[in-house]
């Protein structure tokens, strides 16, 4: 398998798991079904790697590397599925800040190589199977159900999850809005 290298909200997970979509086809789409809005997805995400027993890290150059087209995006598409930043010490604003002062260290890293733009995979799915595929053969149909249910989900994690981390941002002066996540979620036609 690929070491695929993304800072938090990266996408590095739903990569793998496209990867992993014909060998473990079952167990993922289980997982992206029963994803628990009232649990943090991350930790939902950290119990499906365990179970396929994959390990992702995010500090390595790896074969894939994952970068948005803007860190904030990143950021946002973190905070919205971690909204508890649990894993983080201090006052929440304190957290915010440093989620995004490590992603965007992370993705200036990753965009100074060769990479994959997450975002531009996101919106087009034909795009994000043949870069799939290219490193590993993956079933096309089995991958359009992952990528499917992974939009779903995320889209409920987005309604939960938004203003609250609008408000995040706002208050350490960012003037921030989430098109690119909202047009990958709600405008998405192409899957």
């Amino acid at each position: 398998m690929s070491d695929i290298h993304f800072a938090w909200g990266g996408c590095g997970n739903l990569i793998n798991n496209c990867l992993q979509s014909t060998e473990h086809f079952d167990l993922i789409k289980n997982y992206y079904e029963s994803i628990d809005l009232n649990s943090l997805w991350v930790e939902q995400e950290w119990a499906l790697r365990s179970k396929i027993g994959e390990h992702l890290v995010h500090n390595y150059n790896g074969d894939i590397n994952l970068a948005w087209s803007n860190s904030l995006d990143c950021c946002f598409h973190y905070l919205i599925k971690n909204i508890q930043l649990n894993h983080l010490a201090g006052p929440m604003i304190d957290r915010v800040q440093g989620v995004i002062r490590m992603v965007t260290r992370e993705e200036t890293a990753i965009r100074a190589g060769q990479h994959w733009v997450v975002d531009h995979l996101l919106l087009d799915f034909d795009q994000l199977y043949n870069h799939c595929y290219r490193i590993q053969p993956v079933d096309k149909d089995n991958m359009k159900i992952i990528f499917k249910l992974w939009l779903e989900k995320s889209r409920l994690f987005y309604q939960a999850n938004e203003q609250t981390a609008l408000e995040y941002f706002a208050k350490i002066g960012i003037d921030y809005q989430p098109t690119t996540l909202y047009n990958i979620l709600y405008e998405n036609t192409n899957p």
